[in-house]
């Protein structure tokens, strides 16, 4: 009796593990890979927690993070801030209390990317044109504490070359 329970409980967890997809996305959601690189980004005010360049990554979320993203059923995956010069900010590690990822919507041709400390943080909405090396759109600032959501005016992502980073080899 204990072995068929052993197994039943066996089967169950292989037939989850089966149903994930390979890189964690859900079924039918691919990565624009054309959109996978650095960017400077150019925005008219100063936003909270958002840095002078970003590198969207083909790193998907892990499942801790994925927590930290309302819709769990849409593709999302990491990005990394970095400095003037290309270098990432703060080291290449995600603290726990950070919310940070881009995600793709193919249907509305937009990219929306969080930038957050965990309290409070920046998100762009971006539409993406047939040549995507600039993305322009709006930015939202998050509040902890005071009004909500902010209007954070008109930014753009203008495509850059990325420094080499052996840790992050899928990126460009």
């Amino acid at each position: 009796m204990g072995s068929s329970l052993t197994r039943a409980v066996l089967i169950v967890a292989l037939g989850a593990c089966a149903r994930e997809p390979t890189q964690g996305l859900p079924a039918g959601i691919d990565l624009p890979d054309y959109l996978v690189g650095c960017y400077d980004l150019r925005r008219t005010n100063d936003l909270y927690y958002a840095p002078p360049r970003l590198r969207l990554t083909a790193d998907t979320l892990t499942r801790w993070n994925r927590r930290l993203v309302s819709d769990s059923t849409s593709a999302a995956w990491m990005l990394i801030r970095l400095d003037s010069a290309g270098r990432p900010m703060g080291g290449n590690v995600h603290h726990d209390h950070e919310v940070m990822y881009w995600r793709f919507d193919g249907d509305s041709a937009r990219v929306r990317v969080m930038l957050s400390s965990g309290h409070s943080g920046t998100e762009l909405l971006l539409r993406v044109p047939s040549s995507p090396d600039t993305l322009k759109g709006s930015a939202t600032e998050h509040w902890d504490f005071g009004t909500p959501f902010t209007n954070g005016g008109s930014v753009s992502l203008v495509r850059v070359p990325c420094l080499s980073d052996s840790n992050s080899p899928r990126t460009r």
